[in-house]
């Protein structure tokens, strides 16, 4: 989370994606490399929503079951 808010902070500052990559690169040594297509999906998502928090929703799509001994029986 910390990096990303750097990222953010970082893009606004030098407001290129570019710059914000290396600069990304040189404060933060041996970090997983952040690509510009990542890096600029982020910053979209924090001009849509103001934050760059990850969704607390969940995913989506069907709901995961619960295995339970009496679902494993019906099922059998």
């Amino acid at each position: 989370m910390q990096q990303k808010v750097k990222i953010a902070e970082a893009y606004f500052a030098t407001k290129s994606v570019v710059q914000t990559q290396r600069r990304f690169w040189r404060d933060i040594p041996g970090s997983s490399a952040q690509t510009r297509l990542k890096m600029k999906s982020l910053l979209d998502k924090f001009r849509e929503t103001g934050s760059v928090q990850d969704n607390k929703k969940g995913r989506s799509g069907r709901p995961q079951s619960v295995r339970t001994e009496n679902h494993i029986l019906t099922v059998r």
